[in-house]
């Protein structure tokens, strides 16, 4: 999850995951690197990760764009399901 939320933000991510999987991933989702802690001899991870920020929708309009969107679906739903008047 913390890898859609990095895109979502347009921030590259180096974190720890569950199990002891550690990994790197840039600002699109691409994992840079990744090693298991468990399962591998060198426990080192070692990845070129960009510092630079990524524009996205969610960062230009923050939460409106999600609110937006559920508006557009309840109009959708209301008109499709109350049936248009014919006018005489």
């Amino acid at each position: 999850m913390a890898v859609f939320h990095a895109i979502e933000n347009g921030m590259s991510l180096v974190r720890q995951t569950d199990r002891g999987m550690s990994l790197a991933a840039d600002p699109y989702g691409r994992v840079l690197a990744q090693t298991d802690f468990f399962g591998s001899t060198d426990r080192t991870l070692v990845a070129q990760v960009p510092v630079r920020h990524v524009a996205t929708v969610y960062t230009a309009l923050g939460r409106w764009f999600g609110w937006v969107c559920l508006a557009g679906f309840l109009v959708i739903i209301v008109r499709a399901l109350i049936p248009l008047r014919k006018v005489k």
